[in-house]
């Protein structure tokens, strides 16, 4: 990048229950509950100055969906924000299914993701606190940081 140049980061944008509240009709919420953005037009993703990324936070997804590793018990009450549903940006609707991809990212990069950490023990990545538990997205207190919807 030359002088001045500034770097971006790409993000989805996920609402909290509040920020949709004219369109959430009887749906209940968990209160620390988020919506990702889904659909076609504003709303859906926002380039941001590096800077601007204020730091990151454990966010699980507990969307009951073949493709998405189920997280722990003690993952779900470590989690800072869990997310299982999506808010269509267009159309003003909230889904609890998740196509293939949001705004071009495939949702494999979304969910939760599973890493080896000794050669035959998988595990989910990120929160845990004791070599047997499974962790997803998130960082722990070994610094192994990842931000979930940071792409």
């Amino acid at each position: 990048m030359g002088a001045g140049a500034q770097e971006e980061s790409k993000g989805l944008v996920v609402f909290r229950p509040i920020d949709i509240e004219d369109w959430l009709g009887d749906h209940e919420t968990l209160k620390n509950e988020l919506f990702l953005a889904s659909g076609d037009g504003i709303g859906l993703a926002n380039i941001n100055p590096l800077e601007a990324i204020a730091g990151k936070c454990n966010v699980v997804c507990t969307l009951k969906d073949k493709r998405n590793p189920q997280p722990s018990a003690k993952d779900i009450e470590n989690a800072d924000y869990i997310f299982y549903r999506t808010f269509d940006v267009l159309n003003h609707t909230i889904s609890d299914t998740i196509d293939g991809n949001i705004a071009g990212i495939e949702v494999k990069f979304l969910f939760n993701k599973i890493v080896q950490i000794s050669a035959d023990i998988p595990r989910l990545d990120a929160v845990g606190k004791e070599e047997t538990e499974s962790v997803v997205a998130g960082k722990d207190k070994k610094k192994r940081n990842r931000n979930l919807l940071q792409i």
